[in-house]
Parts: structure tokens; C-alpha cells; sequence
């Protein structure tokens, strides 16, 4: 894995919370300010829904590990012939769907200020499952520290424009 892209998109990817969150809090003009605090409640949106994607990848990664007939790269997982990560099952896919159905709900329901209030509940939320769930998993250590320093930089721009 290539650590430094992984940073740098992770970074990157909260400049828009950050971006959008300041400039709803200075910007005073209602129907623009209206404007960019939708647009960080959909952003926020997108991103808990990726976050929540991560755990399919990792069942099927692990599938594919599995899997005898694959010769893909997921079998570097494999020790004398046997899976060192363990299974995800049924609870992990179906917590991994659960944060796309909150944050649809929080931008669906909820007018847009509240929408980024929610938001900051469910990356809360999200980041609290996936560090028991990703514990157990050494692998993911360093990325588990990067997520919770981004998760805090989301969390900071969702806070600017509920309080804008």
C-alpha cells in the first residue's frame, strides 16, 4: 500500500468539509450560505457512505483470500495455507450498509444546518463501530490513526457550518 497517496487523498478529501464549512460560517448572505451548508451535508453524505463501503471491500478481499481458484493479489494474505485476517460475516456487511442509510436519512429529512449536525453524530458514530471492528485487525493500525485524525477534520468542518 502506498502510504503517502493514501495521506494525501485522505487529507485532501477534507478540504471540502473544512473549505465549505468556513465559508458558510463567514459568508452571511442566506441563500448562499443556504447553498454551501447543502453542499457539506451531501459531501459529509458521500463520505460516510464510503466509510461504510470499507467493510465490503474488506469481506471481499477476504473472500477472494479464501478462495482456493483465485490467484489474485489478495492471496499474499495467505500462510502456509491458511487466512491470517479473520472473516468478516453478516454483521460487518450489514453494519457496512447502515452508515449510507443514516446519512441519506440525516440529508432527506433534515433541513440542511441539521443535516451537518447529524452528519457529525453518524461520523462519530461510525468512527467509534469501526475502531472495535478494525481492531481486530493489526494490519489496519496505521490506517485506524490516520482515519481518526481525519474523522476529526470532518467533524470540524460539519461543526462550522452547523454553528454558521
Amino acid at each position: 500500500m502506498n502510504w503517502s497517496t493514501l495521506n494525501l487523498l485522505g487529507y485532501a478529501g477534507l478540504i471540502p468539509f473544512l473549505g465549505l464549512g468556513a465559508a458558510a460560517h463567514f459568508i452571511h448572505d442566506p441563500q448562499l450560505q443556504g447553498l454551501l451548508l447543502k453542499a457539506n451535508a451531501l459531501y459529509g453524505a458521500s463520505i460516510v457512505s464510503f466509510l461504510g463501503a470499507i467493510h465490503w471491500g474488506l469481506a471481499l478481499g477476504m473472500h477472494a483470500a479464501a478462495d482456493p481458484q483465485c490467484n489474485c493479489a489478495a492471496d499474499e494474505h495467505r500462510r502456509d495455507g491458511q487466512i491470517s485476517m479473520p472473516n468478516w460475516d453478516s454483521r460487518e456487511l450489514v453494519w457496512g450498509i447502515t452508515p449510507s442509510l443514516m446519512a441519506w436519512a440525516a440529508t432527506t429529512l433534515l433541513p440542511a444546518r441539521d443535516a451537518c449536525a447529524a452528519l457529525v453524530l453518524c461520523l462519530i458514530t461510525v468512527w467509534c463501530v469501526d475502531t472495535r471492528l478494525y481492531s481486530r485487525l493489526a494490519s489496519l493500525a496505521r490506517f485506524l490513526s490516520l482515519r481518526t485524525q481525519l474523522t476529526l477534520g470532518a467533524v470540524g468542518g460539519l461543526l462550522m457550518s452547523t454553528v454558521a
